[in-house]
């Protein structure tokens, strides 16, 4: 084998999508390159608002997503779990049964709504979309927001709760709990 002997020493380019190469590399170019800027979706300020629950608003993002792992998507992927529902044990589990189909989150959704005085969609996309504006009250619709975000927090923890431990709580003492933590008792 032979080796080349140069004077001049390596280049390196670095190219990023359709721009020219480069001899610099720069993360900021890579990391839109692998993660596009998309347009905003319409449901954005209903769960990213001032005053929101840190929490609270990360379980609402990923379930308006569509990306908790309800037993629905963990069966689309292939994996072999049953598709019963933790919590009631007659359905089949995904992200409209957990908020909206079932008798616990049925008793949640008209215990809170019927105290603010509203009547929320029961779908989940027609959700997002109605919490634009449920009240022209602000400070209502501010309080509102925060407690039907913090409710799929309580649902999520709650199934979770059924699948690693074994245990369970009625909705109606759920509705106490949560009627204690936000003064709507």
């Amino acid at each position: 084998m032979q080796f080349v002997d140069s004077e001049v020493d390596n280049v390196y380019l670095w190219k990023i999508g359709s721009v020219a190469p480069a001899d610099f590399f720069s993360y900021a170019d890579t990391w839109l390159e692998l993660h596009p800027i998309t347009d905003q979706v319409a449901w954005s300020d209903s769960i990213w608002f001032k005053g929101r629950i840190p929490k609270h608003a990360f379980i609402d993002w990923v379930s308006a997503r569509n990306r908790l792992l309800t037993r629905d998507r963990l069966r689309s992927w292939e994996m072999l779990v049953p598709s019963i529902c933790l919590l009631c044990n007659s359905q089949d589990e995904s992200r409209q049964h957990l908020f909206f189909d079932f008798p616990f989150s049925f008793e949640f959704w008209f215990f809170f709504s019927s105290r603010a005085y509203l009547s929320p969609p029961l779908g989940f996309e027609d959700l997002l979309r109605w919490m634009k504006d449920p009240s022209r009250n602000s400070m209502h619709c501010s309080n509102h927001e925060v407690s039907l975000l913090s409710f799929a927090l309580l649902i999520w923890k709650e199934r979770n709760n059924r699948l690693h431990s074994s245990s369970s709580r009625p909705a109606q003492s759920s509705s106490r709990r949560y009627s204690r933590l936000f003064g709507t008792a």
